[in-house]
């Protein structure tokens, strides 16, 4: 049903897109030191954050908690918009490894 999926989507970017796009970003981080792209990064899990946390939990109950989290147009611009961000810091700060030869071998 469109309620199991929704919540299913919720979950997958709490336990699986936070903690493995915090582990890329870091080791990224740790191999490029490169600051501008690490903090791109940490906004796009910020922004992913923000829209999938279940802020009824924790009792704040406004307009825009409801918009970030409900569905609505704000939060898939808002999702779609921290992974943007997610997958662009860490392509940057992946690059910038391999041209200090601090990286992998692939090319």
């Amino acid at each position: 049903s469109e309620s199991l999926l929704h919540s299913m989507s919720h979950a997958i970017s709490l336990f699986f897109v936070l903690p493995v796009g915090s582990l890329s970003s870091s080791l990224n981080y740790l191999q490029s030191k490169a600051k501008a792209p690490f903090l791109v990064s940490l906004l796009g899990l910020l922004l992913i954050g923000s829209a999938n946390f279940d802020w009824c939990h924790f009792g704040i109950h406004n307009a825009v908690a409801h918009a970030l989290h409900c569905g609505t147009w704000v939060h898939r611009s808002v999702n779609l918009m921290g992974c943007a961000f997610l997958i662009g810091g860490n392509r940057v700060a992946h690059k910038k490894a391999h041209e200090a030869g601090a990286c992998c071998d692939h090319k």
